[in-house]
């Protein structure tokens, strides 16, 4: 398990706007926290009592941050939002932010009043949020949604932390930059994706004194649309951690497109000629890129999660002789072909 802060994957100010619209239109108080229930952002539509309290108790503080936590635990292992009166008597909601299977923070949200419940001469001189039960119920079911929103966004960003941070690391002697439009789908050429690919690779190869043959065994149409940049991301990086295992001179790399009803399936096969305890390797390869359950994914890993979360696609591996290892990746696209 890896520690990562909330403060490091996605730029405060943009979840200060996101938390400042969501208090405004679900009008009650909004602040997000990081794992250890300190908040990261300014508090948004606070009343004047739980204001009042944070600056004057620091037991009443201490007594928030752990029902932060407790409350965004509950939410994760009951997978719904945690609705619950904290120690002042008001209704509170927690909803957690999560990278992967990790908790990062959460969404709190409240400092409600049940107008159904007979207490509201507690705080008849406070600025405190009077809703319904079933209010507080829709909104925790939209604080929830809007959690899994900031853990999506959070999600893209660090992948682009980690590529670029894997690129400069591993895939190549000189660092370079994930590009721009990593996470764009535009249309793109088949050729000039494999032209590409096999430019990126050359580092790697030399390195490992082999050649890659890229070959195209089928009709694939000339303009399809999908994520290039991050296709050439991933099959660079299988080939970066494959290729130490490669026996032969040589890297054979073959891309094929199959016709499904509505859109297109691109097929790359890279094939390993690995020598003997063949079955042993490719054990070997399968547990570098195998996604780990409760594990923030990097290394190989990564390139799977990159694979299934930005790609929708899918990546097997298989023997196909007794010495060779296949790597085999399917990605859906769109066939753009104007006929």
């Amino acid at each position: 398990m890896h520690d990562y802060n909330l403060e490091d994957i996605i730029d405060i100010k943009l979840l200060q706007g996101f938390q400042d619209s969501f208090s405004k239109y679900s009008g009650i108080a909004a602040v997000i926290t990081n794992s250890e229930g300190s908040c990261i952002t300014r508090p948004s539509g606070f009343s004047k009592n739980c204001n009042n309290v944070s600056r004057t108790s620091t037991n009443s503080i201490s007594k928030c941050m752990s029902f932060f936590i407790t409350g965004a635990k509950k939410s994760i292992s009951d997978n719904q939002p945690f609705i619950q009166k904290c120690h002042e008597g008001l209704y509170s909601i927690v909803a957690p932010i999560m990278l992967k299977e990790q908790f990062i923070g959460a969404l709190v949200c409240g400092q409600i009043l049940c107008i159904d419940e007979d207490n509201t001469e507690i705080y008849e001189n406070s600025a405190v949020y009077y809703k319904t039960a079933d209010e507080i119920q829709h909104i925790a079911e939209y604080t929830h949604s809007i959690a899994k929103l900031i853990s999506a966004a959070i999600d893209k960003n660090y992948i682009l932390i980690k590529s670029n941070q894997l690129r400069s690391e591993s895939f190549y002697s000189k660092a370079k930059a994930v590009p721009e439009d990593f996470g764009i789908e535009r249309i793109y050429n088949i050729h000039e994706l494999t032209s590409s690919i096999k430019a990126g690779i050359e580092v790697i190869c030399q390195k490992h004194d082999i050649t890659a043959e890229i070959n195209i065994l089928n009709q694939i149409p000339p303009e399809l649309l999908g994520n290039p940049s991050a296709i050439q991301y991933v099959i660079e990086g299988i080939v970066s951690f494959v290729a130490p295992f490669n026996m032969n001179s040589t890297l054979n790399i073959d891309f094929s497109c199959s016709q499904t009803y509505y859109s297109h399936t691109l097929g790359m096969k890279l094939s390993v000629y690995s020598g003997n305890n063949t079955s042993e390797k490719l054990n070997e390869i399968k547990e570098k890129f195998r996604l780990k359950k409760d594990n923030v994914p990097e290394g190989a890993s990564l390139i799977t999660y990159i694979i299934d979360k930005m790609l929708s696609g899918n990546l097997s591996f298989g023997i196909s002789d007794e010495s060779t290892i296949t790597i085999n990746l399917s990605i859906p696209q769109l066939d753009l072909k104007v006929n």
